[in-house]
């Protein structure tokens, strides 16, 4: 009794120093990100900003030991959409005539209504009024 759980043992520890370190060969993935709103980042503020992206990717184990796990990826992104918002603005002049003049413009950082009100001389004449930019559409 004691030689066959001799054996066994031997037999468990061979099998096992063969490949104790275990990783797939191949690997095959697919992945996907969205943001719906990707107001605050590290290094800025962009608001109401979209994002979709579909990819796959592939992984090729070359090496694998107790020291090294070598390994090339490759991946492909054929799938990126962005959205961003639109900025439409009203200006309305109140001096030397009233008008008013509306332009969609590229989009801002903030996505909120802001009325400023603006006062410049330009050949000795003063124009006057307000500039009210809000977010209006996506492109």
């Amino acid at each position: 009794m004691l030689l066959l759980n001799i054996g066994v043992a031997r037999a468990q520890t061979s099998a096992t120093a063969e490949n104790p370190y275990y990783a797939r060969k191949n690997t095959f993935s697919l992945f996907s990100a969205y943001s719906g709103d990707s107001s605050h980042m590290i290094l800025g503020i962009a608001e109401n900003r979209m994002l979709l992206e579909f990819g796959a990717g592939y992984s090729r184990r070359l090496l694998h030991n107790r020291i090294v796990n070598w390994q090339y990826n490759g991946e492909i992104l054929p799938v990126a959409l962005e959205s961003d918002p639109n900025s439409h603005v009203v200006q309305v002049q109140t001096s030397p005539t009233s008008a008013i003049y509306t332009y969609d413009t590229w989009p801002d950082i903030y996505c909120a209504t802001v009325t400023t009100p603006y006062s410049q001389t330009i050949d000795k004449v003063t124009y006057s009024g307000t500039y009210t930019d809000s977010c209006h559409g996506r492109q």
